[in-house]
């Protein structure tokens, strides 16, 4: 039973330094290249708010096409 306890014990501690390591490499690379560390629920939300972005910026694209009378292909739009 002793044997079968610290197996486990070390299982979880070798899952949670793994998770930590892939933190860290997440951490260095949003550090490199958007200047702050983030932790894992902040990396989703990141995430997150680019595709709202994007998102936003599509319907803001459309939006201009159809109320401004713009000439220009759905296609380009759907583009950018």
């Amino acid at each position: 039973m002793s044997t079968f306890f610290v197996c486990s014990s070390q299982a979880k501690i070798l899952r949670i330094l793994e998770s930590q390591q892939v933190l860290a490499k997440k951490n260095k690379f949003f550090k490199e290249n958007l200047g702050f560390k983030v932790e894992n629920a902040t990396i989703g939300a990141i995430m997150i708010g680019d595709y709202l972005f994007r998102i936003r910026k599509f319907i803001r694209n459309i939006n201009d096409l159809f109320v401004n009378n713009k000439v220009q292909n759905l296609y380009d739009t759907i583009l950018l």
